[in-house]
């Protein structure tokens, strides 16, 4: 009897199946739901599903329908001399065309098509004039050149294309860099003394296509040192048969101020469903992030735990096979009900650890809407106040006033609360808001206008707004502010300023006098000493009436219309012709976005009339003014705002990011087959916590939502 039985069971060994045995056919199927990646993935399995990968159409339907476009006039092939497989793989190489001025390539995971034209392809206006513009190498473009521009008046850069593109929605963006990048020591740095005139007025995007088709949008050029992509329109192609002419736009001719400090890369052109995955990317990748702290410290600290108390471990961290155990059933038999309290086993010294080395807000958000005991954690230590002291060391000067004069109060904060945890909660929303909003860089053009002077000579050709351009003539024509004159040397006067953020940090602000060239002597105009005033308004819609002409006093204006919560000291002025820099004792949160600058005394008398002036040349405010899409609001006279998020502000500011391929609407049986045949291993640790970390933020983070700001894209 045992040896019928051993003997049924060679002869069914010998009708053992495996994937060597799966039809090429099939396979070839199941390839035609795949995407480009993960058929190269699944070629690596064995001979049968390598050869099915090579089929012609397979890859024929992850091709644009213009490849044999591409393969004849870009890559100068004929299109049947190429198998399939090969002209994807060559197509989503970048190739240049066009004098090496364009570059064309297809997304691998969904085969689109994207394109870019290099600066050198554009129509810049004093382009050729080295006063204005320069070339400057840099390895942060594809096309290793970007055209820098120093100043200029008249901004225009326009561009054209005609091209055979795939039917389909594109969206067209300039890529644009305010500050000269560079690298010293091996570091990347970035210079953004020239910046300036970006904020004054916003640049126009324009677009228009062959087939009638016509966008347009405004945006004021942020974030300084960084490369943004600027969102200049969308265009529809129907027919590919022809190809489409597009033409495309960027200007800013407001000649009443220079710009300068801008780096023009390129313009891209692809898919408009790419900007839809922005969001997605940078979430997944916050939390991919946090996986990799997470394997550096959690495995050595549970190990040290076990060693003492073995009991301590309610887990089973063993590797886990998705066959037999799932992720809920792996966190069956924990003290927590829900799994994404895992963390409470690291402790706080390694939950502090692990926190300390994130550096971007949006993470420690992350952390919050992860887990509520790391929520609780964050709070009670106060882990955004220490990261905003970390990110902007200037703010440890106004910590007292934010904590203990209660300057700042979030939207939904009740004045009834006050118990600590109330007051940490506050903080904690306080900082969470200050470490997003406040601008990275220091800017020094934190003016977004001129108000009024207490007087003015002649109107408008000496007023306020001549000290916003950083030289003293323009056009042979001296630019400058002038007061009345005076017989009594004491009278003082004021120039008042609207920064360009209702909350901005401000460090210094710089103050430069008039040298009159065209008078005997060359006097200079400057006063004895400076102080300044910072603060708001009392009603916002009276400034308007108020600064119709350049004879409203500004004494009586600041009595009757503004409330001032910092008053510096005074600073003795030198006569000479520079810009002063005068540092404030300590950074000032200057919360309203008023500044008025008090000229206190007078020094040159004027031999034409024997009176005393003031002349100002050029003024300055160096801070930290808040990003696009943050914003306050005024409660009361005291001096405290409510912070409020405008994602739709925010929204129309920014520009997309780099395209990356949503999964959402792509799990199929499939996928799962292909998925398991790829993960034939079994699972690590990190992947039970990746699961777990994806599940609590897709179901188990919504009432903390509301804590903290939320994230940008």
């Amino acid at each position: 009897m045992g040896a019928g039985v051993s003997g049924l069971a060679a002869a069914d060994s010998q009708f053992k199946t495996g994937l060597n045995d799966v039809p090429e056919g099939c396979i070839s199927s199941i390839y035609m739901y795949l995407d480009p990646p993960e058929i190269c993935k699944l070629a690596r399995l064995n001979k049968a599903f390598r050869r099915a990968s090579l089929a012609d159409f397979v890859w024929e339907t992850k091709l644009p329908s213009n490849y044999r476009y591409l393969v004849k006039e870009v890559l100068g092939q004929s299109p049947e001399s190429l198998s399939k497989k090969e002209t994807f793989a060559r197509l989503c190489r970048p190739i240049r065309f066009g004098g090496g001025t364009k570059e064309v390539w297809l997304d691998k995971s969904s085969g689109k098509l994207c394109l870019s034209v290099s600066a050198k392809a554009l129509k810049i206006t004093g382009i050729d004039d080295r006063r204005y513009w320069n070339q400057i190498p840099t390895e942060e473009s594809r096309f290793e050149i970007v055209a820098y521009l120093q100043q200029i008046w008249w901004f225009e850069v326009v561009g054209e294309l005609e091209f055979e593109f795939p039917p389909g929605s594109y969206s067209v963006f300039f890529r644009l860099h305010l500050g000269k990048p560079s690298r010293r020591f091996g570091r990347r740095v970035c210079n953004v003394d020239q910046v300036h005139g970006w904020n004054m007025k916003p640049v126009r995007f324009q677009l228009s296509t062959s087939t009638g088709q016509e966008a347009a949008s405004e945006c004021c050029l942020y974030e300084p040192g960084n490369w943004v992509h600027y969102h200049a329109g969308d265009f529809v192609v129907d027919d590919s048969v022809s190809p489409t002419k597009i033409k495309f736009s960027m200007m800013q001719i407001d000649c009443t101020h220079t710009k300068g400090g801008l780096c023009v890369d390129s313009v891209l052109i692809y898919p408009s469903e790419f900007r839809q995955m922005r969001f997605k990317a940078s979430q997944v990748g916050g939390l991919l992030s946090l996986l990799q702290l997470l394997k550096s410290f959690t495995w050595t600290a549970i190990q040290k735990r076990a060693l003492f108390n073995p009991l301590s471990l309610p887990l089973d961290l063993s590797p886990v096979s998705p066959r037999k155990k799932g992720v809920g059933e792996a966190c069956k038999g924990s003290k927590m009900d829900d799994c994404s309290d895992f963390i409470q086993l690291l402790g706080p010294d390694v939950s502090m650890k692990i926190l300390m080395n994130l550096v971007n807000p949006c993470d420690l958000i992350r952390v919050c809407l992860v887990s509520s005991s790391w929520r609780q954690f964050v709070i009670e230590t106060g882990l955004f106040k220490q990261l905003c002291l970390k990110l902007f060391p200037e703010i440890s000067g106004v910590t007292h006033t934010i904590e203990a004069n209660d300057l700042i109060y979030p939207v939904e904060f009740e004045e009834r609360n006050h118990s600590s945890s109330e007051c940490h909660k506050r903080n904690h929303r306080v900082y969470a808001f200050l470490s997003r909003a406040l601008n990275l860089f220091i800017r020094k053009d934190c003016i977004s206008e001129a108000i009024v002077a207490s007087s003015t000579d002649n109107y408008p050709e000496e007023s306020i707004h001549n000290t916003l351009e950083p030289l003293d003539r323009i056009e042979h024509r001296a630019s400058y502010w002038s007061s009345k004159g005076q017989s009594d040397p004491s009278i003082p006067e004021t120039l008042l300023y609207k920064l360009m953020a209702k909350m901005c940090l401000v460090t210094e602000i710089h103050v430069q006098p008039f040298q009159a060239y065209f008078q005997y002597g060359f006097p200079i105009y400057s006063s004895k000493a400076v102080r300044f005033r910072m603060g708001h308004l009392k009603v916002p819609e009276e400034l308007q009436s108020e600064t119709a002409d350049g004879s409203t006093s500004g004494h009586k204006l600041a009595d009757n219309k503004f409330i001032w919560t910092y008053v510096s000291p005074e600073f003795p002025m030198a006569q000479e012709n520079c810009l002063q820099k005068f540092k404030l004792p300590e950074p000032v949160l200057c919360i309203g976005g008023i500044l008025q600058i008090e000229l206190l005394g007078r020094l040159q008398r004027q031999e034409m009339d024997g009176l005393f002036y003031i002349c100002i040349s050029h003024v300055q405010v160096v801070g930290r003014p808040l990003l696009p899409g943050f914003d306050i609001e005024m409660i009361g006279s005291t001096g405290r705002c409510a912070l409020k998020y405008l994602p739709e502000t925010e929204k129309c500011m920014l520009s997309s990011a780099s395209p990356v391929r949503e999964n959402g609407a792509s799990s199929s049986r499939f996928r799962t087959f292909t998925t398991r045949l790829i993960q034939r291993g079994t699972r690590g640790w990190e992947q039970v916590i990746l699961s777990a970390l994806l599940h609590s933020r897709a179901g188990g983070g919504a009432n903390d939502a509301d804590d903290v700001p939320p994230a940008s894209p």
